[in-house]
């Protein structure tokens, strides 16, 4: 498996000008989802030591984690889930100017009530 990642942007935006983003990526890993999901952290936190992160758990071992960076002016909310080949993660970003609370908890409720399906094309259906 290839990992990947797609970006979807309002019309008129584009992936560099974006104003608020989803995206869905797949990283092809044998670690655990602990270790991916802290590795991730230490990589934003060096990148910039003033983002606030927090991480909550919801039960089904996948881990959401919410992160501001007041440098980079922007917000967002990730659920990381594991598979059975790799680290699947579904986002929401947005520009701190134009983040709107009230649109940030639907995506917020979105990404929480997500789930990861299994990958039809390796199962064996007959």
């Amino acid at each position: 498996m290839e990992g990947g990642i797609c970006e979807f942007v309002p019309k008129g935006d584009s992936s560099k000008t974006w104003k608020e983003m989803v995206s869905t990526q797949v990283e092809p890993t044998t670690v655990s989802l602990r270790k991916y999901v802290d590795t991730w952290k230490d990589r934003l936190l060096k990148a910039d030591a003033r983002i606030e992160i927090t991480e909550e758990t919801i039960g089904d071992d996948s881990i959401i984690v919410t992160c501001t960076s007041l440098s980079a002016g922007e917000s967002s909310i990730q659920r990381f889930f594991k598979g059975t080949d790799g680290v699947y993660i579904l986002a929401y970003q947005v520009r701190a100017k134009f983040k709107k609370d009230e649109t940030f908890k639907i995506w917020g409720d979105i990404i929480r009530t997500a789930t990861l399906t299994p990958n039809y094309s390796k199962v064996d259906l007959v």
